[in-house]
Formats: structure tokens, sequence, C-alpha cells
């Protein structure tokens, strides 16, 4: 980590960067191609902090003085359903930054191969035990998959949850 009288230069390693912001590398590679955050190509260039810094501010600045000519608006209703829509749009940024949204599709793949598992030993039940243990392992699943249907509907909007 970087101590102000440590380095002269307010330099550090990418890796003490990431652990600074409290980000993932690949989240500040993102905003130094959708923002121009000063973040160093070269794997072993140091990040400057004061150059981060200034971005920072500057970047701040922006998005407060966007804020405030959205703000000084009125109050029409299709002005309120944007300002609505800006925050769950800004909310859902944030739930993917924190890694807390769930792609659907990989979900459900990976639940499915699961299942593919969890079918093959249900005929090995079958061959060892009988049909009986392997019909109560396949009943278990085609609820699973029942319950992965309603989740998928409900996470596509089709229906209340």
């Amino acid at each position: 980590m970087i101590r102000p009288n440590d380095n002269k230069d307010w330099k550090c390693s990418k890796a003490d960067f990431a652990r600074m912001m409290g980000r993932p590398s690949q989240q500040l590679l993102r905003w130094r191609e959708q923002h121009r955050m000063p973040y160093p190509e070269e794997k072993r260039q140091p990040v400057d902090l004061r150059a981060v810094l200034a971005w920072l501010a500057d970047f701040l600045a922006n998005l407060v003085s966007q804020d405030d000519a959205i703000m000084a608006g009125g109050d029409s209703p299709a002005l309120e359903r944007w300002r609505t829509e800006r925050a769950e749009l800004a909310e859902l940024d944030l739930d993917q930054n924190r890694g807390e949204l769930l792609h659907v599709g990989a979900a459900r793949q990976t639940l499915g191969r699961w299942a593919q598992i969890l079918r093959k030993a249900g005929e090995q039940l079958r061959r060892q035990y009988g049909n009986d243990a392997g019909d109560i392992l396949q009943d278990a699943l085609d609820d699973c998959d029942a319950i992965v249907d309603e989740l998928v509907k409900v996470a596509d909007g089709q229906q209340d949850s």
C-alpha cells in the first residue's frame, strides 16, 4: 500500500490500487474504457494516484452538474418517470458491480448440468436398487425443474413472485 510519505510520486501497483478501490481489476479496466479513467494499459506500469484523483474530481463534478440540470427541471410526469428509470438503472449498475446479479441463462445452464449428473445417478440407483429408487430421484428432479421454470418466469417478468 502507498502512504503519502513513502512515495513522492504517489504511484502504486495496479494490484494495490485495485485493493484500495475495493474493486476487481476488470472493473477498473472498464472504467478506463468507458469513463477514460487514467489506468495504465501495461501490466507492470504503475497507477498515478494524482492523475486518478484529478480524474475523479472532474468526473464527480460532471456528474453533479448533470444531476443539477436534471433536477432543475419541472415535475412533469414524464420527467418523474425518467428520474425513476435512471435511479433503477443506477441501482442495477451498482448490483452488477457488486456481483449481486445472476445471469438467468447461465444459471439455468448450470442447473441443467446438475440435473444431468443427478439423472445419471438415478439410473445407477435403478440398476442397483430397482425402479422405485430411480423414480423417487426422477420425481424430485422434475419438481426442481418446475421451480427453476418458475424462477425464470419471475426473472423475465412473466409472473409475480
